[in-house]
C-alpha cells in the first residue's frame, strides 16, 4: 500500500480542503494517507475530527500569511517528517503549503510530488487575505515557485483559465501540468419538489418569496458586501418579494451584520453562519450567486447546479468552464454591482428563464462527478 503524504496549509471550510478530504474519503483502503496541515482558524472540535478521522499532524508553524521564522520552522518540520516516514508521494494543496511541501519533499529525498494550486494567486482581481501584492515579496514568492516546478512531478490545475496562467509563467511544463477540475456527488444533491417545498417551509421562506441563496467563506475575496449591495438596490427598486440569505462564517460578517441592521431587522437578509449540512438551503433557493472576487473553480456552483438552481457568479477563474453566459446563467464583472443587480432581477422576474437554466445545470454538474474527479488524482498516484 502506497504511503501518501498530503500537505495543507489550512483545513478551513472551502474548496481545497474539500477536496483533500474527498481525496482520503474515497481510498483510505487503496492508499495509506497522513494529513499536514496548519491549526490556523481551526476549532479544537474540528481537530479532533481531523486527527480521529484523517490521521493528521498538526505543523503549527505553519500559517497562511508570509513570515520568514514560521516558514523556515514549518519547513523543517515538515521535511523531519517526510525524512523518517519515507513517504512513496507527497501531494500539496494551496500555494504557501505547495511551496514549503515541494521544497521539504524534494530535499527528503522524495521523487513523487504533486501540487495542486485551487485557483493561482497571480490571476487578477485577487485581493486574497496573506498574498501580498505584486513587489519585491510576491516576487519572490512567484520565484520560490517557479523553482518549485522543476521538483514537481504533476502540477495539476483547477480550470482552462488556470492552466494558461500556470504555463504563461512556467510554472511547470505542459506535459506535467493537468486539468483536474472539482466534482461533487450529483446523487446527494437532487431534489424533488416535496424537499424544496419542506426546506422552504423550515428556513420560512413564504411561497411568493423568490429565495437568493450564496454559499462560502465570509472573506473579503469572496465579495459578500458586493451581493449585499446589490440586494440593497433591488430591495429598494422592486416590488417583488425577495429575500438574501448567506450560509458561512468568518472576518467579513460582523461588518455585514453592523452596516446591513435594517435588512437583517426586516428579515430580508439572514446571515445563518456555517452550516455543514448546506441541503436545506440549496433545495429552497431559486436563485444562486457567487460574487467572488478570486476563485480557483467553485465548488459552491457545482452544488447549486446539481440542485438545478441558476447560478450568477463573477467572471474569474474557473467559474467560466462552470458558467455559460445566458445559458445556464449569467457571469458578471468582479465588484460590480449594479450589474449583480440588474442579473438577480432578471432572474427573479422571470420563473421560466430559472426553470430553463436550472435545467441546463442539471445536465452539466453531470460533467463535474465527484467519482470523476477522485479517478484522475488516483490516476496519477498510481503512475
Amino acid at each position: 500500500m502506497k504511503k501518501i503524504a498530503i500537505v495543507i496549509t489550512r483545513m478551513v471550510p472551502g474548496g481545497a480542503s474539500t477536496v483533500v478530504k474527498q481525496l482520503i474519503d474515497g481510498a483510505k483502503g487503496k492508499y495509506c494517507f497522513t494529513l499536514y496541515t496548519g491549526e490556523e482558524d481551526i476549532d479544537d472540535n474540528e481537530k479532533k475530527l481531523l486527527g480521529k478521522e484523517y490521521n493528521t499532524i498538526f505543523v503549527h508553524p505553519l500559517v497562511r500569511n508570509i513570515s520568514f521564522f514560521s516558514d523556515l520552522t514549518a519547513f523543517w518540520r515538515l521535511f523531519r517528517e517526510f525524512y523518517r516516514n519515507r513517504f512513496d508521494i507527497v501531494h500539496t494543496h494551496t500555494s504557501k503549503a505547495g511551496i514549503l511541501g515541494r521544497y521539504a519533499a524534494a530535499l527528503a529525498g522524495i521523487k513523487n510530488i504533486i501540487h495542486t494550486q485551487h485557483g493561482t494567486i497571480y490571476q487578477p482581481h485577487g485581493n486574497i487575505p496573506g498574498v501580498p501584492d505584486w513587489g519585491f515579496r510576491k516576487s519572490c514568492f512567484f520565484v520560490a515557485e517557479r523553482l518549485a516546478g522543476f521538483k514537481t512531478k504533476y502540477l495539476t490545475v483547477l480550470s482552462k483559465n488556470e492552466y494558461g496562467i500556470s504555463l504563461r509563467l512556467k510554472l511547470c511544463t505542459p506535459a506535467r501540468t493537468i486539468i483536474i477540475p472539482n466534482g461533487v456527488d450529483t446523487e446527494k444533491f437532487k431534489s424533488a419538489p416535496v424537499e424544496k417545498l419542506r426546506s422552504r417551509k423550515l428556513l420560512g421562506i413564504e411561497e411568493d418569496e423568490c429565495y437568493i441563496l450564496s454559499i462560502g467563506r465570509m472573506t473579503a475575496e469572496k465579495g459578500h458586501y458586493i451581493l449585499v449591495d446589490a440586494f440593497r438596490k433591488l430591495f429598494q427598486s422592486t416590488k417583488l418579494n425577495v429575500k438574501l440569505g448567506i450560509v458561512g462564517e468568518g472576518p467579513s460578517r460582523n461588518e455585514i451584520e453592523n452596516e446591513n441592521g435594517d435588512l437583517i431587522k426586516s428579515g430580508k437578509l439572514v446571515l445563518y453562519g456555517q452550516d455543514m449540512e448546506i441541503r436545506k438551503y440549496l433545495w429552497a433557493a431559486d436563485i444562486f450567486v457567487l460574487p467572488s472576487l478570486y476563485e480557483g473553480f467553485g465548488i459552491a456552483i457545482l452544488e447549486a447546479m446539481a440542485v438545478g438552481l441558476p447560478v450568477i457568479a463573477s467572471d474569474v477563474g474557473g467559474i467560466p468552464d462552470l458558467v455559460e453566459n445566458n445559458v445556464n446563467g449569467y457571469l458578471v464583472e468582479p465588484g460590480n454591482s449594479a450589474k449583480l443587480c440588474n442579473c438577480i432581477d432578471k432572474l427573479a422576474l422571470s420563473s421560466d428563464t430559472r426553470d430553463r437554466m436550472g435545467h441546463e445545470n442539471i445536465l452539466k454538474a453531470g460533467l463535474f462527478t465527484l467519482k470523476k474527479m477522485q479517478k484522475k488524482y488516483y490516476d496519477l498516484y498510481d503512475k
